[in-house]
């Protein structure tokens, strides 16, 4: 199951502030819990790079253009509610109407917009946070590592 907002208007929209508005506009509203408060208490199980193939040259060249978490569900966020939360998160750093939760934040840029998007998979959330350029997409892979490591599963007690 995947999920991603459709965004129509925001696809033709041409600059970042523009799609972030729209993002804004269709999925901020009072439904949707604080995205600062459900960042700092997600549970990261593993950080990827996310890659695009560039297909101007033969065979096609490979960039980073941001990462792939593999989330522990938090408790009591649907898929649906936490992918709206962390779109718009993402949409309101971007237009400075709220900063990222720490310095370490993969999920909002203030110069770039950012496509996040939720999958389940074996019973945890993969976001993946796709940025606009590779130099974003760089900066989002490295923030999401630092974000792993302030933010990784710890163990379960054991009996």
């Amino acid at each position: 199951m995947a999920l991603s907002a459709v965004l129509g208007v925001a696809s033709c929209a041409t600059t970042p502030a523009a799609r972030a508005l729209e993002v804004e506009r269709v999925q901020c509203d009072g439904t949707t819990v604080d995205g600062g408060s459900v960042i700092e208490h997600l549970q990261v199980l593993s950080v990827r790079p996310l890659y695009v193939r560039i297909h101007s040259s033969d065979p096609g060249e490979v960039r980073t253009r941001g990462a792939n978490l593999l989330l522990r569900p938090p408790e009591g966020i649907d898929p649906y509610l936490l992918l709206r939360t962390l779109q718009c998160h993402s949409a309101r750093v971007l237009l400075g109407r709220g900063g990222p939760v720490e310095p370490q934040d993969p999920f909002g840029l203030a110069d770039s917009f950012l496509e996040i998007d939720i999958q389940a998979e074996h019973g945890n959330y993969l976001v993946s946070i796709k940025a606009d350029s590779v130099a974003a997409g760089v900066q989002v892979l490295a923030q999401a590592e630092a974000f792993a490591r302030n933010h990784a599963r710890t163990p379960e007690a054991g009996p």
